[in-house]
C-alpha cells in the first residue's frame, strides 16, 4: 500500500469520526459565521501584505473559523460560499471531476486548525451512488487516494481564487456545522507549480458556483 494511502485511510477515520457524531448537524444555523464590516476590512488588510495566502493562515492566525475568513474574501469578490446539500455536494465534485482524473491536485486536511497534511494526488472521481450517504471519489482507477465523505455532514462549500502576481490560488474548501474546515481542494497554489488542466477546470467549477446563491447573502 502507498504511504498516501494509508495517509488518507487515518484521515478519514479522522474526519469521519468527526462529522458523522450524532450530535452533529450540518443544518445548523450558519450564520453565525458570517462574518461582518470590520472582519472583512481587516481581511482585506490581511490579504493586501499577504496576497495569495491560503485562508487556513489567517484563520489560525486570528483565531476564527475558516468559513468567516471566507465569507469576509466574498465581500472582496475572491471567494463564494454556498450553504452545502448532498445534491449540491455532488454537483460539486461532478465539476471537479471534469477537471480529468489524470489532472494534479493538492488535497489539503487540517489538524486542530494548527497544522495540515497536504496530498499530491490526481483528481480522485466520483463513484457510483451506493445509498450509503457518502460521497465516494477514487484517484488512479481505484488504485490511489480513496475519499469518503459523509454529505449530511458538509454544511458549507466555499471555493476562493486568490491572485498574487499573475498567479493565484484556487482551492474549493468543504466545512462542518462549526466553520471548520474538514478538507480543502486545491487547485493551484500561488508560490506552486500547478496543473494547468486544474486551472481550467477551476474556472468552470468557480463559473458554476458563481451561479448559486451565497450562503450569507454577499
Amino acid at each position: 500500500m502507498r504511504l498516501h494511502n494509508v495517509i488518507l485511510s487515518t484521515l478519514a477515520a479522522g474526519v469521519v469520526a468527526t462529522i458523522s457524531t450524532p450530535t452533529a448537524s450540518a443544518h445548523a444555523d450558519l450564520t453565525e459565521h458570517c462574518s461582518n464590516a470590520a472582519f472583512d476590512s481587516e481581511i482585506a488588510d490581511y490579504y493586501a501584505d499577504r496576497p495569495g495566502s491560503p485562508p487556513a493562515i489567517p484563520a489560525r492566525r486570528l483565531s476564527v473559523r475558516g468559513l468567516m475568513v471566507m465569507d469576509a474574501l466574498e465581500a472582496q469578490g475572491s471567494a463564494k460560499v454556498l450553504k452545502s446539500t448532498p445534491a449540491l455536494l455532488s454537483q460539486v465534485w461532478v465539476s471537479v471531476d471534469s477537471w480529468g482524473e489524470d489532472t494534479q491536485v493538492h488535497l489539503v486536511f487540517p489538524l486542530e486548525n494548527k497544522h495540515v497534511i497536504d496530498v499530491i494526488t490526481n483528481v480522485p472521481v466520483t463513484q457510483p451512488d451506493d445509498g450509503s450517504g457518502f460521497l465516494d471519489i477514487y484517484a488512479d482507477h481505484g488504485d490511489g487516494v480513496h475519499g469518503h465523505v459523509y454529505s449530511e455532514k458538509v454544511a458549507a462549500i466555499a471555493l476562493a481564487k486568490l491572485p498574487r502576481g499573475g498567479e493565484a490560488t484556487r482551492l474549493i474548501g468543504f466545512y462542518d456545522q462549526h466553520g471548520e474546515t474538514i478538507f480543502a481542494t486545491y487547485a493551484s497554489q500561488a508560490t506552486k507549480t500547478a496543473d494547468a488542466k486544474a486551472i481550467a477546470g477551476f474556472a468552470d467549477t468557480w463559473a458554476f458556483a458563481q451561479s448559486q446563491e451565497s450562503l450569507c447573502g454577499k
